[in-house]
């Protein structure tokens, strides 16, 4: 009996403890996922030298949501790289390459990156297409690498020319080319360039005719040939027939 009580006892103290902490313990679907931080818009953005980039500031809760409503709070702004320009919450880069930019609120703070584009080290440029017929039009892509490895879009900045000099070059990389014949087409940023040839052609290739179709009811010879070959050894055989009776004929008339 005395073991029974016991092990009732035992029992009851370790459910009471299991239910206690089940009710101390959160559900694991409310517990916070991070802490609460400042979130700058837009994020890892590049830009041009002297560009000025105008950033909103987002206060996100533990959950990893933006508070609704937002607290008023003021937001100060700074980036690891001297030389750069902040008016409250604008930033414009005077240095070619990566920054971070911070944003601090009391305990509150976020950062992100911000890349201004140097000048190109590398250039390349891409036809619509390598063939053209004469008179037709092509765009040209070009774009440009920097000495930090960024890509970007070169096409205002490039100057583009011809090596036949009737071509009709306008802006936005628009080339209309008037005589047939292998034209180079070269992009230039500063020293740099990137050239490409276009194979222009009097008329567009023809494209192979169609077979025509066979006469309705006309005889066919098959392709292998078979059929023709039998054709005129038949006949043949006949003409050697015709030949013997003749012969055979003449002979009992004399």
């Amino acid at each position: 009996m005395q073991h029974r009580a016991i092990a009732a006892v035992l029992t009851i103290g370790l459910a009471s403890a299991l239910s206690l902490a089940a009710v101390a313990a959160p559900a694991s679907a409310e517990e916070p996922v991070e802490e609460q931080r400042l979130v700058l818009t837009p994020a890892d953005y590049i830009a041009r030298a002297g560009e000025v980039v105008d950033y909103e500031v987002t206060f996100v809760d533990e959950f990893g949501e933006p508070a609704d409503p937002q607290p008023d709070l003021e937001y100060t702004l700074s980036t690891d790289l001297a030389g750069d320009v902040i008016d409250g919450e604008k930033v414009s880069g005077t240095q070619s390459g990566p920054r971070t930019v911070f944003v601090r609120s009391g305990q509150y703070y976020g950062m992100t990156e911000l890349t201004v584009i140097g000048d190109p080290v590398e250039l390349s440029i891409i036809p619509s297409a390598l063939k053209v017929v004469k008179g037709g039009t092509l765009t040209f892509d070009v774009t440009g690498v920097d000495e930090w490895g960024t890509v970007f879009g070169a096409g205002d900045d490039a100057v583009i020319t011809s090596s036949v000099p009737t071509d009709i070059i306008k802006a936005g990389g628009i080339v209309t080319f008037p005589t047939a014949s292998p034209h180079t087409i070269t992009a230039r940023v500063g020293e740099v360039t990137a050239s490409v040839t276009i194979e222009v052609v009097d008329t567009a290739a023809a494209a192979p005719a169609a077979p025509a179709a066979p006469t309705p009811g006309a005889p066919r010879l098959a392709e292998t040939g078979v059929e023709a070959n039998a054709a005129a050894v038949l006949a043949g055989a006949f003409l050697l027939l015709g030949s013997l009776v003749m012969s055979r004929r003449r002979r009992a008339a004399r």
